[in-house]
Order: C-alpha cells, then sequence, then structure tokens
C-alpha cells in the first residue's frame, strides 16, 4: 500500500549489459513480507493490507511484477506460503513453528499456484529474457511490458489501496488475453485504461494461451479417514471412509519424507510398512 520502487531489481538500471541480477522480493533473513504487510500495511476504507487475506494476495501481486521483471529472481520456498511469524519468534535463530496447515489453506497455495504460473511463463516465452522491455516500477501503478517477434506481454499491478486505472501502453491493437482470468479485451488503442482495484494484478498477452493451474478458491470435501497406530516406528493401518485408488505420502515429526507410494485397485484399508 506504500510506494516502493522496483527498477533496482533491473540489470540495465545499473549499467549492466547482461542479465545476471539475481534479484530478491523477499529474503529469509529478514523480516518476512506477510509479517510486515499484517503489521504496518497500509489501508483505506474497508480495504485493509493487514487483513490476512488481502496481505496474501498481495504477496501473489509482488510476485507477478517483481518476477517479469527480466533476469533471475531469488525466492525461498515459495514465499513459506505467506509466513507470517516474526524473524524474532523464539529467537532470530531459534526453531520456528512448522504451519503444515498451509499446505491446504486456499488463500496461501495460491501464491504457489502464482508463483508457479510466473516462473513456467520465464522458462518458456522468449518475450521474459528480455531483448525488448519498457519498466515503470516508480509509482503505485506498476507495469512490465515484455516484446518479442513472436508474442508480447502487458504485465500490471496495482499497489495502491485504491481502484486505479492504469494505462495499458499496449504494443498494438486488436485483442489481448488476459492470462490468468482468461478474460480477453478489444483494445483500440493503444493508451486505453485498465481498471484495476487495489491488490489487483494483469499479464495480458496478445497469444491467447492457457494457465495450467486454476487460481482461486479450492471446494471443501468432507472425508474421513483413520490412521493409526500413531506415532508408529513399523507399521501404520489406514482406514478410509470409501475404497479407492489412493497415493500417499508418510513424513515423520520434523517433516522428512519417509515413504511414499501409489496404492493400486480400490482398497478402503491397507496396511503401511515404514
Amino acid at each position: 500500500g506504500y510506494t516502493s520502487n522496483f527498477t533496482n531489481a533491473y540489470h540495465q538500471s545499473r549499467g549492466w549489459n547482461n542479465p545476471k541480477l539475481l534479484a530478491y522480493a523477499e529474503s529469509h533473513d529478514e523480516e518476512r513480507m506477510l509479517y510486515k504487510n499484517l503489521q504496518y500495511g497500509n489501508s483505506s476504507g474497508s480495504y485493509s493490507v493487514k487483513d490476512i487475506n488481502t496481505a496474501l494476495d498481495r504477496s501473489e501481486l509482488t510476485w507477478v511484477i517483481f518476477s517479469a521483471i527480466p533476469g533471475p529472481k531469488l525466492m525461498w520456498q515459495f514465499q513459506e506460503l505467506g509466513y507470517d511469524y516474526a524473524i524474532d519468534f523464539n529467537g532470530r535463530v531459534g526453531n520456528k513453528p512448522i504451519k503444515w496447515d498451509y499446505n491446504t489453506a486456499g488463500n496461501r497455495k495460491d501464491i504457489y499456484r502464482v508463483m508457479s504460473e510466473m516462473n513456467q511463463l520465464k522458462l518458456t516465452y522468449k518475450a521474459f529474457e528480455g531483448n525488448d522491455v519498457k519498466l515503470d516500477l516508480g509509482g503505485k501503478g506498476k507495469r512490465v511490458h515484455l516484446s518479442d517477434a513472436s508474442q508480447n506481454f502487458v504485465v500490471m499491478g496495482n499497489f495502491d489501496v485504491t481502484t486505479a486505472d492504469l494505462i495499458g501502453d499496449f504494443q498494438h491493437t486488436g485483442m489481448w488475453y488476459e492470462y490468468f482470468s482468461g478474460d480477453s479485451i478489444n483494445v483500440t488503442d493503444i493508451k486505453m485504461s485498465i481498471n484495476c482495484a487495489p491488490g489487483a494484478y494483469k499479464v495480458y498477452t496478445d497469444k491467447n494461451i492457457k494457465t495450467s493451474q486454476r487460481i482461486g478458491s479450492i471446494s471443501q470435501v468432507s472425508y474421513q479417514m483413520r490412521i493409526y497406530p500413531n506415532p508408529s516406528q513399523n507399521e501404520l493401518r489406514v482406514v478410509l471412509e470409501k475404497a479407492q485408488a489412493t497415493n500417499y505420502s508418510v513424513f515423520d515429526a520434523h517433516g522428512k519424507s519417509v515413504k511414499a507410494d501409489v496404492l493400486q485397485g480400490n482398497q478402503s484399508s491397507f496396511s503401511i510398512d515404514i
């Protein structure tokens, strides 16, 4: 919700010729982004960056813009899915809570999905190599324009806490497609403005490409299972609510994977040797 300038994450802003500046948006050696969002986040009316769901959405916004800047980026465990404990919790280098529940929280898994999608775009499309790039990263409305002979991208995001109209500066008129939502727009004026809600991000491309993952809420499914004995040193017994083919993974108390397999056929109960 405040103005930060990302320009120094771009190698040419430092007078470098090759895109080898390893920049990062968040470091596990410093206070985590989510903690700062919740402690110091800006607000306007009912919109507050201190709200946990809004704070998590802002992490997605940051990565979309930051990763679109040409060059390698450092990330730590997909921003730890929005880990929100202070770095000095239990001492600066003390053990921190292991939040396994983050793996099933849809708003946190969205961080993983969005980061994965942006990383895949960078790996797939030559425009992200940065041979033809235009950046506007100083204000609250940020834009990255990436051009290539085969495909063009316009990446934009609203870091303000109020709605903003961002000038697209599209590379040409015609049909453009928003990558995450699948929506399309007919650009009749390259200077046309795009209405962006606070915290909104958009990745426009002039070729209709599909995401590999769904971004958004996850439907809750009621399903029961029993695992015993727990803890166990030798064998686990698993009883499912209904018989079905099953993929399973077993982790020890330290989070280390000790067994993973695919159970063939439909079974309602089975044993796992560990």
